[in-house]
């Protein structure tokens, strides 16, 4: 990444990352836009910029732009582990958590969907939701021995959001097991011991982010055990409870 600036790059991301935080989320994405145009084609660093960028803009509530961005994440990221002869353990955490972006979206819309509001079901979104949860898999496999080759930080971060999918438009038994091992998950999310935490944390934040990850996973148990498409109303419930956690 030398050739075209990586602290510049690097710079740019982590600003947009502490702006977003913030809630001034168009200045996130101008930030992290600015990193994607400068970012070479076709490299890890764009997709991730791209990436960000998807989260900027659903937090906007420019769903359209953020499905634009997600799938552009995607695209960049699959099109590098696919030329691969050996995908490194980088790539697939990375074209993880991109097919989640975009299996997110799909998601949101399916909810909304089944809620009787406007939306609809795109029969993909599970799909990616499962290509997420299968590449980090495959990245663990990769990871040094140790607590990084059964936990990953990315792995917290999609657990339960792989579990309401699954829960929601796949397999109901599967959702409440992942959401379960979410649950497990959540006491080591931005743990130290973990080579993919984040470093520059503070001991406050590392507890934020282990509740927020243990609200998640239990939600996400909470709506496997409600979802039922025999039971209107604790089906409703289910929905309801996903939409707001989304």
């Amino acid at each position: 990444m030398s050739e075209f600036g990586r602290p510049q790059f690097e710079s740019l991301m982590s600003e947009a990352v502490r702006l977003h935080g913030e809630g001034q989320y168009e200045a996130a994405l101008a930030s992290s836009t600015q990193a994607y145009k400068m970012a070479p084609d076709d490299s890890l660093e764009k997709g991730r910029a791209a990436r960000d960028n998807s989260a900027h803009c659903g937090r906007l509530g420019l769903i359209d732009d953020a499905g634009w961005w997600a799938l552009e994440a995607y695209t960049i990221h699959d099109g590098l582990v696919q030329s691969m002869d050996e995908p490194t353990r980088k790539a697939f955490r990375e074209r993880s958590a991109s097919a989640m972006y975009v299996g997110l979206i799909g998601l949101r819309k399916a909810i909304q969907s089944m809620r009787g509001k406007q939306g609809g079901i795109d029969s993909s979104t599970i799909t990616y939701m499962r290509q997420a949860w299968s590449d980090l898999r495959a990245a663990n496999s990769l990871a040094p021995s140790g607590i990084n080759r059964w936990v990953d930080q990315y792995g917290v971060n999609v657990a339960w959001r792989v579990s309401l999918a699954e829960t929601l438009l796949g397999d109901r038994k599967k959702g409440f097991a992942i959401g379960a091992r979410a649950v497990g998950l959540a006491f080591m999310s931005e743990s130290p011991k973990l080579d993919t935490s984040n470093p520059n944390l503070s001991t406050k934040q590392r507890m934020r982010a282990k509740v927020k990850a243990l609200v998640g996973g239990v939600a996400a148990v909470t709506v496997s055990s409600l979802a039922s498409p025999k039971d209107n109303r604790r089906h409703q419930a289910a929905l309801a409870l996903a939409d707001r956690m989304l």
